[in-house]
């Protein structure tokens, strides 16, 4: 994740990925979303244990090593909160699919840096 968010060619083509399957249809309403680094995060932790949302809520706001990573931790351990819901309707956005593409960019960005 931390090689993603750092390697600006392979960080614009995957958030091109997320943006086109998140933001696709959506209308600007004034109101702030899920950032595309939090879906991305929330998605791969999902996936990597497996996790139910009321795991996945339980971990993005109390476990501080995913609020870290997601740039919402605080020095006074007090940051941006999630519901439930919004991460439920945000992390199901990706699909198998969507998952499978962010994969394939980065294997194969990787593979031209070796």
């Amino acid at each position: 994740m931390q090689h993603i968010y750092v390697t600006p060619e392979l960080n614009a083509e995957v958030f091109r990925i997320l943006e086109e399957k998140v933001l696709k249809e959506k209308k600007k309403m004034g109101r702030y979303g899920m950032k595309l680094w939090y879906i991305l995060v929330l998605s791969a932790v999902r996936l990597g244990l497996d996790a139910d949302y009321d795991r996945l809520d339980d971990f993005v706001n109390h476990l501080k090593l995913i609020r870290q990573i997601l740039g919402v931790e605080t020095i006074f351990g007090e940051g941006k909160r999630f519901s439930r819901q919004s991460i439920k309707d945000k992390v199901s956005l990706l699909d198998e699919e969507i998952i499978n593409k962010v994969n394939e960019v980065v294997v194969r960005l990787n593979w031209q840096v070796v």
